[in-house]
């Protein structure tokens, strides 16, 4: 056996890393799915009609990955690799790959899980929630959950209160809302602060906005965020 062969007898070689890597990351994301699932908050990051078939997808890849690791395993014990000419993998590529590891491990497992905030949709504007609006008739009492997004228009008199609807995942989420007309509402609540509104379908007062009808509040109310604060 020569010097380098010597040298280098034990250790991996690329594909091995490379492959086992892989393997770990399906592993641990399809783990973590399936606890995310199981736990009830699954819908943080996916519609609920998308839930069984991302169980499902979930399920399998963590079985597939399972039967890669048991081949990984019977390989050491005399199956042979698919090139034995490869040169051993480098230790700088051995840490860069089990770091990356590590960080998927903390981000999926250390880091809890939370709802996407109203920051995660920054510098989008907020698009009127046009089922709302065509379920109300001028005159109607409606009570309204999300928190405070400040109308471009007439941001002294006008809020919209808003929520993320999600589309597939929460990867797409929009803000929706219903504008308030509350003047000088900056005094009792902050931009992103949640809020109930109870209050009736009119007439916009405003001289600066142009939408044809508003929520004109008989209460405005500083609530909690819901478990739930997605629309979907």
């Amino acid at each position: 056996m020569s010097s380098y062969e010597s040298s280098h007898a034990h250790q991996p070689a690329p594909w091995l890393v490379s492959r086992g890597i892989a393997v770990a990351h399906c592993l641990l994301g399809s783990i973590a799915t399936i606890a995310l699932g199981i736990s009830g908050k699954l819908g943080w990051y996916v519609h609920p009609r998308y839930f069984a078939f991302t169980m499902a997808m979930s399920a399998l890849v963590l079985i597939l990955a399972l039967i890669a690791l048991i081949c990984a395993a019977r390989s050491r014990h005399g199956i042979s690799a698919p090139d034995t000419h490869e040169p051993p993998v480098s230790r700088l590529v051995a840490a860069i790959s089990f770091t990356t590891l590590a960080v998927v491990f903390v981000a999926l497992f250390l880091v809890p899980p939370a709802t996407l905030s109203s920051a995660a949709t920054e510098g989008h504007d907020v698009a009127l929630d046009a089922g709302a609006q065509s379920a109300r008739s001028e005159g109607s009492q409606d009570t309204l959950l999300g928190y405070v997004v400040a109308d471009t228009d007439d941001p002294e008199n006008i809020f919209f209160v808003t929520r993320l609807r999600i589309s597939c995942c929460a990867v797409d989420a929009t803000p929706v809302g219903s504008p308030v007309y509350f003047p000088g509402w900056q005094r009792e609540f902050e931009a992103e602060q949640w809020v109930e509104v109870q209050g009736l379908f009119g007439a916009n007062p405003s001289a600066t906005n142009r939408l044809e009808q508003v929520i004109i509040p008989e209460s405005v109310s500083a609530v909690e965020e819901p478990k739930d604060p997605y629309v979907y």
